[in-house]
């Protein structure tokens, strides 16, 4: 091994350390895991990372703190954009901005899923102050947004606190998981408080009760790095790697309940309550059920599932919540829950179950479920699985 080729490997190690040891101790003492690790919860192997030698030789830029590349989850590659918080607590600066992009282009290109793990504070005011509009900034992470929106999957999770510039990738996302202590906000507690006089708090303002329940911008919400990770993986597994491809078939399995239940779990008083995540359980194949938005607005249900091992979506009014009544905030939900695609009903009726489909960027390729009225039944369901 030559000299040079040496030094290089050596910066190359140094620099995949990340940040200074301050940046090291913030992180320990939020209870987070440095990038580098993070990463390893969700991928089978990272193949490639690009610009890692971004502000080369500058021992407090690490990677200009984020990490970008693309890897496998389930044998299947998906591009990644990961915030490193050691690096001024991931902040977005120049070259940190043009990684972003570049991950963003080549997701599109290779027409695969991409993953954003955002803990980041916001950009750097030194370096991007003025600059939000200019071609390879952050305004352009929005018009990549948009155009990567429909065709293939965007998938983020929300670490720590986020405000500024990097609130928005996260609502831009298709699905977004976030963890129980995050918190996003256009605007800090700091600034509300020198603009109105208010002291909040980062939960206050933009905590999990904000977003998950009362707004409904976020998807899933965490417990943990772990949960995140597992959560994400199983996100993708119900969609294609674009919107030109189909979700992932499974075996079959039976469903979780008797189908023979149905007509014990339907009432024969129209006016009476039931739940009807039991009625899904008699109909989906077994334990295939993820809800989707499960804070927001109760009274309707939607998520995916598998039937007979082919992803559907599902839109179903929930009875045991204000009778299934739609609110703005369901209908919202019901919309818009899915982030990738959009519910619409079909063959709808009065009645509080109602069949849905899933229309939008993968409409085509997933199959219509639900239920609904009497001429489009649980119990024709039922009769359809045999």
């Amino acid at each position: 091994m030559g000299e040079r080729e040496r030094r290089l490997i050596e910066e190359r190690e140094r620099i995949r350390q990340g940040g200074p040891p301050r940046g090291h101790e913030r992180q320990r003492a939020a209870g987070k895991l440095f990038v580098r690790d993070r990463l390893r919860l969700f991928f089978d192997a990272v193949e490639t990372e690009t610009g890692t030698f971004a502000r080369y030789g500058d021992p407090e830029l690490a990677a200009d703190g984020v990490v970008t590349g693309s890897g496998t989850i389930d044998g299947r590659p998906v591009f990644f954009i990961a915030s490193d918080y050691t690096v001024k607590a991931g902040s977005v600066g120049i070259r940190h901005a043009q990684k972003f992009l570049a991950a963003q282009k080549a997701a599109l290109r290779a027409r695969r899923p991409i993953v954003y793990l955002v803990d980041s504070t916001g950009a750097r005011i030194d370096e991007m102050g003025g600059h939000h509009v200019d071609p390879g900034s952050i305004g352009e992470f929005y018009y990549m947004h948009s155009l990567l929106s429909g065709a293939v999957p965007q998938i983020g999770v929300l670490y720590g606190t986020c405000f500024a510039g990097t609130a928005y990738t996260p609502v831009f996302t298709d699905l977004l998981v976030m963890m129980k202590d995050a918190a996003m906000a256009i605007a800090s507690p700091r600034m509300v408080e020198v603009a109105i006089g208010q002291k909040v708090t980062p939960e206050a303002l933009g905590g999990v009760e904000v977003h998950a329940k009362k707004g409904g911008s976020v998807h899933f919400v965490a417990e943990s790095e772990e949960e995140a990770a597992a959560l994400v993986r199983r996100i993708l597994s119900y969609l294609p790697d674009s919107s030109d491809g189909r979700p992932p078939s499974a075996p079959p399995v039976d469903p979780a309940r008797d189908p023979e239940e149905i007509d014990a779990i339907l009432p024969e008083d129209p006016n009476r309550p039931y739940d009807v995540r039991h009625l899904i359980e008699a109909i989906v194949d077994a334990e295939s059920f993820l809800e989707v938005k499960a804070m927001y607005a109760p009274e309707l249900v939607t998520g995916f599932a598998r039937l007979g091992g082919e992803v559907i979506g599902i839109v179903a009014n929930q009875p045991a919540v204000k009778g299934g009544t739609i609110f703005p905030e369901s209908a919202d939900r019901g919309r818009s829950s899915s982030g990738c695609a959009t519910p619409t009903t079909s063959r709808s009726s009065t009645s509080s179950t109602r069949r849905g489909s899933w229309s939008g960027p993968w409409s085509s390729k997933m199959p219509s479920s639900g239920w609904g009225g009497s001429s489009s039944s649980p119990r024709r369901a039922r009769r359809c699985r045999g």
